[in-house]
């Protein structure tokens, strides 16, 4: 079994599945883009206004597996792309039109690279970047289809109905990538998906879907909540966290609406502003801090009660799981696939999507018992633990894997 994968960012999923691919000594090579780590000497010549820029450069390698095994695949588009995320204030939704353009690119490239496929050859590529690679492969190749994200269709229905965006928004999915995404459905055998919640919008697909959540490096996170004394009158109010996406998408719109009915409670919102329309007359209870590196994520979360993620569409946001991981008790909304780790009030909070009332009411619940906090922390940390770290993703991964050409084989 040789195992050939094809990412266009390093993403956590694809990363587990290519380290566990590495160690049990079935990953040929990782097709990855990286033109930024080339170019790196030019730009630490470049001038302080590119800092942005430089400090990228040196996080664009794929660390997940040995480098011999890594073959970088360079793009005009993706510095493009890299170029605008960093230095740009997209005020006009450039920056997600290039990432489903650069996808495509990159695809194209790997399709170009790929060898001849033998017996027992697998190929492992990501939504929205794999239909030329698929078509390539052809027959003789197991294509598995790592379905990071909501289908597109139903992606585009909930952001219409519950975030009331039109067509052109830019965080809707554009119908040329629609298309691909169907494309590279209808092509893979095997389709890695992380939740339930994903799995149900693709009936016609469910002889090929597979449901393996994700997971997160629990030793990253601190591990467990003490018990915590009833707040006093002069004490600092009640903080919850978000970090995630400044969209939409995310329900930040949702979450905006609740906090400006919990004058006593502090947000903190953290991350990367897609909907800057958004950040518009926050409510004074409300900070934005900005993005920050994920070395940071751990200490910011040791400074909130409680962390939400309330989003009209997520397929699994991995930042629950850090949170969770950290000890922190979770209000996640049902339209989330990490709500299926959930069982309410005993390791976290679910509340209806789109729905302001049940966001408050859960916030309320958490900021009136400190105990229950601690309590669904605790638990949510041990969620996490026992099975939902990388190590336990990869190994799934593998196992569905060799099923299936197994399977293949004798077909």
């Amino acid at each position: 079994m040789n195992w050939i994968i094809s990412t266009s960012y390093r993403e956590g999923a694809i990363s587990a599945i290519a380290k566990y691919g590495a160690d049990e000594g079935v990953l040929d090579v990782v097709y990855y883009a990286n033109p930024l780590g080339a170019l790196s000497g030019l730009l630490g010549s470049l001038p302080p206004v590119f800092a942005k820029l430089q400090a990228l450069s040196g996080k664009r390698s794929f660390t997940a597996a040995p480098d011999s095994k890594v073959c970088s695949v360079a793009s005009g588009q993706e510095f493009i792309h890299a170029t605008v995320r960093s230095l740009v204030a997209d005020r006009f939704g450039i920056s997600p039109r290039l990432m489903y353009w650069v996808k495509e690119q990159f695809d194209q490239e790997v399709s170009k690279r790929l060898p001849v496929f033998g017996d027992g050859c697998v190929l492992i590529g990501m939504w929205g970047s794999s239909a030329a690679s698929f078509q390539r492969a052809g027959a003789g190749c197991l294509k598995v289809l790592n379905y990071v994200n909501s289908r597109p269709s139903v992606h585009n229905k909930l952001l219409r109905d519950l975030a009331g965006l039109g067509p052109s928004h830019p965080e809707m999915i554009p119908p040329r990538t629609a298309d691909r995404v169907e494309n590279e459905m209808a092509r893979a055998d095997l389709l890695l998906v992380p939740s339930r919640f994903v799995a149900e919008q693709m009936p016609e697909y469910r002889n090929k879907v597979e449901v393996i959540p994700y997971g997160v490096n629990p030793n990253m996170f601190s591990g467990r909540l003490a018990p915590q004394k009833p707040a006093s009158a002069a004490a600092e109010p009640f903080t919850v966290l978000f970090l995630g996406q400044i969209s939409h998408r995310k329900g930040v719109g949702i979450l905006l609406e609740a906090a400006a009915r919990l004058n006593s409670v502090h947000f903190r919102l953290v991350g990367p502003c897609v909907s800057r329309v958004l950040l518009q007359s926050l409510p004074k209870n409300v900070e934005y801090m900005g993005p920050v590196v994920h070395s940071q994520v751990p200490s910011i979360m040791r400074g909130s009660e409680a962390f939400v993620i309330p989003s009209v569409e997520d397929a699994y946001p991995l930042v629950t799981l850090e949170a969770m991981a950290t000890g922190k008790p979770v209000i996640v909304s049902s339209n989330c696939g990490t709500s299926e780790l959930i069982s309410d009030r005993v390791n976290g909070l679910v509340f209806e999507a789109g729905s302001v009332n049940s966001l408050v009411s859960c916030i309320e619940t958490l900021a009136a018992d400190c105990e229950l906090r601690h309590v669904i922390g605790n638990n949510a940390r041990d969620v996490v633990e026992s099975a939902h770290t990388w190590n336990h993703y990869g190994q799934r991964v593998f196992d569905r894997v060799s099923c299936a050409l197994a399977v293949s084989r004798a077909g």
